[in-house]
Formats: C-alpha cells, structure tokens, sequence
C-alpha cells in the first residue's frame, strides 16, 4: 500500500490508485481464506466456473483447503457488522485513528493494559465477538472495507519509512442483504496421526519464539522512545516467529512489514538471532523426533518378526505332538 500510494508516476492518479488498493484488498481476502477452493476462487476471479470436487478429485494436486477436512457453515454477520461500524465510529471521533487490530482487540475483549486505560473495557462492543475467531474478524472486516461499509486511510511516515492503514466508517450505512461469510467450523489434517508431534513440536516453539520477539523489540523502541508498533505490527512478529528466518534476506523475504532501511535503522539483526536460534531448536527437536519415530518403528517390526517365529514354533510342535499321538 505504502508503494501504491508513494507512486508519483504520470499514471498514478487518484482512481488508479484507488484501484489498485482495491485490487490489493482482493489479494488479501483471497489470502485469508481458508475455507473456500483456491482454484474456484481464482477462476471466479477471471469469470470461469470450476467446482471444488474436481480441485479434490486428485490428491496430489488439491489446494491447501481442499487438502484439509473441513466442515464449513454460512454464518449471518449482519448484527455483528452494525456494532463494528458503530465502533469505528466511536473510536474515529474520539481519536481520529483506528486501526484494524485495536478495533478486533477490543471485540474479543483484549485485556490489554491500553485497553483498560482507555476505558475501551467498557464499551457495548467490548467483547462481543469473543467466539469468533481473530482470522474471520479480519476476513470479515477485509469484505466490510472492500464493499463500501468501512474506508482505509494509510498514513505514511517518511522519519521511519512506516506505513500504518486506518479505518473509519464507508459511505454505505444500509443492508440490502445479509453479511455473509463461510466460517470453517473445523478443520484437521487427515493424516493427523503421522504429524500430530511435530505439529505440538512447531506449536510450542512458534508461541515460544513469539514472546522473545516481542520482548525484544519493546527493549528496541524503548531505545528510540517510540511504541514497538510503530517499527513492526503483532501480526508481522506471528509471522516471523512462524518461518524462523535464518538471514537478513530470508527475513526481508518473509516478513511483509519489513524493510532493509528498517531493519538496518533499529539494527534489528537483534530479532534475527533470536528466529535463528528457535529455528535450530526446531530442526533439532525433528531430527530427535524422527529417530525417535524410527526406533518405535524398528521395535514394532522387531515385535511383529518375534511373534511370527514363536507361533510358528508352537505351531510345528502341536504337529509334532499329534504325530506322536497317532
């Protein structure tokens, strides 16, 4: 967005731009999904018609949705919809910035100490999407931006080469239809029992390494006496802490907020040390975890082997046995 809007180019109008950020917004709620059929999806885009079943037809080649169990249901989000343009409201009136993840903070009842300080925690809104799960607050807010309920404004700061997007009410206020949006009720891998381990494995270190980078970096803008957001968003942290990247490349490559002039600018090589240490302890933890894997293995071939040769045995001596009977 920071590029889009920074474009001084002779075709850089207003409406290009508006329709590139639109396109962008498109990208994006494409990228939050995790319900519907990529290719479906994507051939929709282009006007053609593909059904699921046959994404799902070959295994080999099913999209990451298709490759999981799901079971999805289309949920009504037309009641939840009004409380958050009617919290975008309240909160662009009384600080003339807000932005996506305070507004989901605040609906699943962060306790937060900014949002208590604030007085947030007493809002009608507060809370009121506890169930609901972070991802379809944003997808949901995403599809609210894109059909006009809300407008994103982004602010560039040219000090910290930052750009933050904000919210407010969009110009359409009424509800011709209702605000639908397929919820992925549940959802399993079906192979579960092959990779349960070093899912709980990846779980633990990801939330882990999450903590370490926050901590970091809070000590980082403290040094610079300026909030942690300002340099990297939460959700660009989840994302680090989940690819581990173990070179400054690898970092600017998988970390979307992530810029060389900021990385060099807060020496955030400090943060990379951290991804790459948690990233060796997760290699580390797979490697035992395999071998572990094929020892039981190993053990239970061992078992089979053994008692196949002692019921066999048995077997030849009941024979003989009988032989001698007779």
């Amino acid at each position: 967005k920071r590029l889009i809007m920074t474009d001084q180019s002779a075709n850089a109008t207003n409406e290009a731009k508006k329709v590139r950020i639109d396109n962008l917004h498109c990208v994006y709620t494409y990228c939050l999904n995790n319900v519907d059929c990529r290719r479906t999806l994507l051939l929709e885009y282009f006007g053609e018609q593909y059904l699921s079943s046959q994404c799902k037809k070959y295994i080999a080649t099913r999209c990451d949705n298709c490759c999981s169990v799901a079971q999805t249901k289309l949920i009504d989000f037309t009641i939840l919809t009004k409380h958050i343009i009617s919290l975008v409201d309240q909160l662009t009136k009384k600080l003339r910035s807000t932005t996506i993840n305070q507004v989901i903070d605040i609906l699943k009842g962060s306790k937060q100490k900014t949002i208590k300080d604030a007085g947030y925690d007493k809002l009608e809104q507060f809370n009121i999407a506890e169930e609901v799960s972070r991802i379809n607050l944003e997808r949901l807010l995403s599809k609210l931006i894109l059909d006009g309920y809300l407008h994103q404004d982004i602010s560039i700061n040219d000090t910290y080469g930052t750009a933050t997007a904000y919210i407010r009410v969009g110009k359409i206020n009424t509800f011709p239809s209702p605000i639908t949006l397929s919820v992925c009720l549940k959802k399993e891998n079906p192979d579960v029992s092959s990779t349960i381990s070093n899912n709980s494995i990846h779980n633990r270190l990801v939330d882990a390494c999450l903590i370490k980078l926050k901590d970091e970096l809070k000590l980082i803008s403290s040094e610079y006496n300026i909030k942690y957001s300002t340099i990297l968003s939460e959700t660009a942290l989840k994302q680090m802490a989940l690819t581990m990247p173990r070179t400054k490349q690898e970092m600017l490559r998988k970390t979307v907020e992530m810029t060389t002039i900021k990385y060099d600018m807060y020496k955030l090589d400090r943060l990379l040390s951290i991804t790459c240490l948690f990233g060796s302890k997760l290699d580390e933890e797979k490697r035992e975890d395999l071998i572990s894997g094929g020892l039981k293995r190993k053990r239970e071939a061992t078992t089979t082997t053994t008692t196949t040769t002692t019921s066999s045995y048995f077997q030849d001596k009941t024979n003989s046995n009988i032989k001698k009977k007779k």
